[in-house]
C-alpha cells in the first residue's frame, strides 16, 4: 500500500456537531418551563457556542472547559457533549482517553438518532489500538445510519485488522463499495471485499 493509499486509509472524520442540532432538545415547555431554566437553557447555548469555536481553533482546554460549563448548565446538550469528547481526544494527555470516552457515551445518550458520537467512540477506540470496541461502535452508528460512510469506512479497518470473514461483514463491505466516491476507498474495500469472500468461500469447500 502506497504512503498516499495508507493515509487515505488512516484518515476518519471526527465530527463536531452543530449547536443547531441541540435546538429541539433545548426547548422549554410554556407550562413546565421558568424563567431560570430558560435563562440556564440561554447561557448553556451561549458557553456551547464559545466552546464549538475554540475547538474549530484548536483551543482545547478552552473547548474542554467551555462544553463542560454548557453540559453543567444543560446535561441534554448532546453537541457539546461530542465536541467536548473531541477536544479531549485530540488533547491526548493521559486521563483524556476516559474523558473522551465517557463524553460520547454522554452524546449518544441525549442523541439517540444521531451516528456521529458513537462514530466518534469508534475512532477514539481504533486510535488506542483497540479494534474490537472500535468496530462495535461503528456497528452501532451504522444501526442508525446504514449509509454513514465514515462508519463504514471505520468499519472496514477494523475488519481488515482482525481478520474478520463472516456473512454480515461481507454485506456490510458491499454497501461501503456501493457508495464509497473515493477512488482509494474504493480500491481498499473491493480488496477486502474478495479476501472476505475467498475465506467464505474456503470454509465452504471445508
Amino acid at each position: 500500500m502506497s504512503a498516499s493509499s495508507l493515509r487515505t486509509f488512516l484518515a476518519l472524520a471526527l465530527v463536531a456537531l452543530p449547536l443547531a442540532s441541540l435546538l429541539a432538545a433545548c426547548n422549554v415547555s410554556p407550562r413546565t418551563g421558568t424563567d431560570n431554566r430558560a435563562q440556564r437553557i440561554s447561557d448553556a447555548r451561549a458557553l456551547a457556542a464559545r466552546g464549538q469555536a475554540a475547538l474549530k481553533d484548536n483551543d482545547l482546554d478552552a473547548a474542554i472547559n467551555y462544553s463542560q460549563q454548557a453540559v453543567a448548565l444543560n446535561p441534554d446538550f448532546g453537541a457539546a457533549w461530542n465536541n467536548m469528547g473531541l477536544a479531549f481526544m485530540r488533547r491526548g494527555k493521559d486521563t483524556d482517553f476516559i474523558a473522551a470516552q465517557q463524553a460520547f457515551q454522554s452524546a449518544a445518550s441525549v442523541l439517540p438518532s444521531d451516528p456521529t458520537p458513537y462514530r466518534n467512540l469508534g475512532i477514539l477506540y481504533q486510535q488506542r489500538g483497540f479494534e474490537d470496541d472500535a468496530l462495535r461502535n461503528f456497528e452501532n452508528a451504522l444501526g442508525i445510519d446504514e449509509n454513514d460512510i465514515e462508519s463504514l469506512r471505520g468499519a472496514t479497518r477494523s475488519i481488515m485488522l482482525l481478520k474478520k470473514s463472516d456473512q454480515m461483514t461481507l454485506q456490510r463491505l458491499k454497501r461501503a463499495q456501493m457508495i464509497e466516491t473515493d477512488k482509494e476507498w474504493r480500491e481498499i474495500i473491493m480488496r477486502e471485499r474478495i479476501r472476505v469472500e475467498n475465506e467464505i468461500e474456503e470454509r465452504i469447500k471445508g
